[in-house]
């Protein structure tokens, strides 16, 4: 039994250590062209993970940072501010620590049905994708949303209405089972 377990330590560091990135130093070491190469499929692997997320609609985008029409913006928590796909439906929320909303969490929290979902690789390998999307719903009424997200993640997403409202949230896109963030209660 013990042998067993010093074969499966064994193997399970080794692939540990044969999985980890280079380091600083082997990076430093490699020629500019080898680096280069190396940095760019680095790059197209974390765009193949980010297109793979967003075509199976089930992401966040938890935001650090909103800004209005104007280009006035504020740093908010990403817990309570956040772009949501699950399926067919879409969340929006925006909320506040410091106040009180109809939601329960310090502002509004929308949901709505997504009518059109299209996702969109850039054209230059490694630099990320775009989603256009529309949502209607009871309490959101029509929304449409534009996303572009970077290949690492990084993601802003613009939200407007019939009226010409636009909030844009700037964060990052993670899998839907790995968000951290708080749903407030939706009125209808």
């Amino acid at each position: 039994m013990k042998t067993l377990m010093i074969i499966v330590t064994g193997l399970f560091f080794g692939f540990n250590l044969y999985a980890q990135e280079l380091s600083e130093e082997q990076l430093r070491s490699m020629s500019g062209k080898e680096r280069k190469e190396y940095k760019m499929q680095q790059k197209l692997e974390q765009q193949k993970e980010l297109v793979k997320i967003l075509d199976s609609r089930e992401w966040v985008l938890e935001a650090y940072m909103l800004q209005n029409k104007y280009g006035e913006s504020v740093n908010i928590q990403p817990s309570l501010n956040f772009v949501a796909l699950t399926g067919d439906e879409a969340t929006v929320q925006l909320g506040f620590s410091h106040l009180i909303g109809p939601n329960g969490v310090g502002g509004i929290t929308l949901e709505g049905d997504i009518r059109q979902y299209e996702v969109r690789e850039n054209h230059k390998p490694g630099t990320g994708a775009y989603v256009n999307l529309s949502i209607s719903g009871a309490s959101s009424g029509h929304l449409t949303m534009y996303v572009h997200a970077s290949a690492d993640g990084t993601a802003r997403a613009t939200v407007m209405d019939n009226f010409g409202n636009k909030l844009t949230y700037h964060g990052r896109i993670v899998p839907a089972d790995e968000s951290i963030v708080y749903k407030g209660q939706v009125v209808y």
